[in-house]
């Protein structure tokens, strides 16, 4: 079985250590602040309706990255997490309606492909719109006890042990689950450092960077993926378009590849110490074992 995300519970509170105020502020600030701003993009009607929904999106995911790793020390956080779901899956199907023709024309061998593609103009955004307002609402009235720090220090110590992992079935086997799970735990490590103005994590802005260039490499893995399946189904999957799909995935795959291995290069313990990460607790030990 996987790790945990995070363990059962946080070590206890010491005189020598933080009380945890400073950081419970910090951390509401940060889900306030993802939550607004998926709200001014997307109402930024000068902006394409696609951009707006990929902006939002990325917010949402660093604000619920945040709710899910700190899910044992949130005081109803079930609700905001209910509510940043919502927001989130139909932003997700508005992404996906769009991506088989923003694919098909930005890719060489495929552009004649755009014109059997449906923008992601339909999306209803009165519904997103009122799931965000209720995340806001609970965000604003978030209740964070115990040692938040120190479960993100956790939380990313799992993101990039699971990466790690994921890097090396996606490479071996090139399966289409592995690569998604390389990506999600690429995205999850992206969002908790990204957070790290906040903490007392320190040279994270290189790796984030990096992190940032590997998720968009293999979201474009991804998104070909999600192309010639919607073809498949369709019966339009000839083999001049899988001999392009196929070529584009292969470079991908090589980039993605020299990335990663510079990415997770270190060893976890390393990559910790590196970062300034909360060192594990024998409780943490304890669950990963």
């Amino acid at each position: 079985m996987p790790a945990p995300l995070v363990p059962a519970s946080p070590p206890a509170r010491t005189e020598q250590s933080p009380t945890g105020a400073g950081s419970a502020a910090a951390i509401r600030r940060a889900i306030q602040h993802e939550i607004a701003e998926a709200e001014r993009q997307l109402g930024d009607a000068e902006k394409p309706l696609a951009l707006r929904v990929h902006l939002a999106r990325k917010c949402l995911k660093r604000a619920r990255s945040l709710v899910g790793v700190l899910r044992p020390v949130l005081g109803k956080g079930h609700v905001l997490a209910k509510a940043l779901r919502q927001a989130a899956g139909d932003l997700s199907a508005a992404r996906d309606a769009d991506v088989v023709r923003q694919t098909a024309q930005h890719d060489a061998g495929l552009e004649l492909l755009a014109a059997d593609s449906k923008p992601a103009g339909q999306l209803h955004l009165d519904r997103v719109a009122e799931a965000l307002k209720a995340a806001s609402g609970s965000a604003e009235h978030l209740a964070i006890r115990g040692e938040a720090d120190w479960l993100i220090g956790e939380a990313v110590d799992h993101a990039y042990r699971r990466g790690r992992k994921a890097m090396r079935h996606a490479l071996d086997d090139h399966r289409v689950g592995h690569f998604h799970a390389w990506r999600k735990a690429t995205k999850r490590l992206a969002s908790l450092l990204d957070f790290s103005a906040e903490t007392p994590f320190r040279r994270v802005k290189r790796l984030t960077r990096r992190l940032d260039r590997l998720g968009g490499t293999l979201g474009d893995h991804r998104d070909l993926d999600l192309l010639r399946s919607q073809l498949a189904e369709k019966d339009s999957l000839s083999a001049e378009v899988e001999k392009a799909i196929a070529s584009r995935q292969s470079k991908l795959r090589s980039k993605a590849a020299k990335i990663g291995a510079d990415l997770y290069a270190m060893k976890p313990r390393a990559f910790r110490k590196a970062i300034g990460a909360p060192g594990p607790s024998e409780a943490g030990a304890a669950a990963r074992a």
